[in-house]
């Protein structure tokens, strides 16, 4: 038998094996797979799962402290009915509209579980009872303080804080209202800052019970400013540009204010100081400038080699020079 002869017959052999009863394989293939998927969704399984609590509260009344907004539930069930809670909300409804101020006890284990699918109980509900305090419900108005941590960047330093709005009018438990006097809003931390900045916080309620109703967040401006400083330096040397000129003294002492950060970046080989002659002076005479304070326009000029618009020069010793011609 050739090649040819043999892969004809291994190829008739297969496609006996496949399509003599068709029809036969196909219904007993359909009907394991349905059996066994009928045996899947037939399983008791537990499943964990989250149901959402809904509080009604007596008018004029509110909770003192935490209450839970959701239970931890173990359920169990036929794994098929168990895989239609996915997408479905479970729902616990807590009535207490008709408890009294003081202390009651809620039992989540006697309260039904809405959206549960036919044939799924509940197994276990964590936590199973909660104790809970009623009490009066009180407002009041408070000021608002910003919680602040952290330094701005060296050489800058924290200036007026100001909130927007200044105050607003918390509401909670009488036992916890009448002691607060301040709220404070989230953190705002203010390391390595070098500018002035709006920030928009929430409030920060140690207990949930406590809220301001009107109001979600404030507005606090921190005014961060440069650390103001001096620095003195003892011979700049002065420097007359016409020629047949001399000046005296040659060098004067020099102090100037402003950010510490700008006067640390003046290097000294770069300070000058210049002065010009008066538009008219005597022939072979000679004359006295002088260094005014402020004078930006004067016949004495000084160069710091910085940008220096939030620099004051506050000393030049001397402050009057003389030119006299050269011998």
């Amino acid at each position: 038998m050739n090649r040819k002869e043999l892969m004809s017959k291994v190829q008739s052999t297969f496609q006996q094996a496949i399509f003599d009863d068709f029809v036969l394989k196909v219904v007993s293939i359909s009907l394991a797979v349905g059996i066994w998927a009928w045996l899947q969704s037939g399983q008791v399984v537990e499943q964990r799962a989250r149901a959402t609590v809904r509080y009604l509260w007596p008018e004029g009344l509110v909770r003192v402290g935490e209450a839970p907004d959701s239970l931890s539930v173990t359920l169990t069930g036929p794994q098929g009915r168990l895989r239609a809670l996915q997408g479905r909300e479970l729902l616990v409804d807590v009535d207490l509209r008709a408890s009294k101020e003081g202390p009651v006890t809620v039992d989540f284990g006697d309260r039904p579980l809405e959206g549960l699918p036919e044939g799924v109980s509940v197994v276990q509900r964590t936590p199973a009872s909660l104790d809970l305090l009623l009490d009066r419900a009180r407002e009041r108005k408070v000021r608002i303080r910003p919680t602040l941590i952290g330094e701005p960047a060296e050489g800058w330093q924290r200036g007026e804080v100001r909130v927007e709005p200044a105050t607003t009018v918390i509401r909670g438990p009488q036992s916890l209202v009448r002691e607060i006097t301040e709220a404070d809003t989230d953190i705002i931390d203010l390391s390595g800052v070098t500018a002035t900045r709006t920030y928009t916080v929430p409030l920060d309620f140690r207990d949930s019970s406590v809220r301001a109703d009107a109001l979600s967040q404030v507005q606090v401006t921190v005014e961060v400013t440069p650390i103001i400083g001096d620095r003195t330096w003892e011979a700049v040397p002065v420097t007359l540009a016409t020629r047949g000129w001399q000046v005296s003294p040659e060098t004067v002492r020099l102090r100037i204010v402003g950010p510490i950060k700008r006067l640390q970046s003046i290097r000294t080989e770069d300070l000058q100081v210049s002065v010009r002659l008066p538009p008219a002076v005597p022939v072979g005479e000679p004359v006295k400038v002088r260094w005014a304070a402020g004078e930006r326009d004067g016949l004495v000029q000084i160069q710091t080699g910085v940008r220096d618009d939030d620099l004051t020069i506050t000393l030049v010793e001397p402050a009057q020079l003389e030119l006299r011609p050269a011998p």
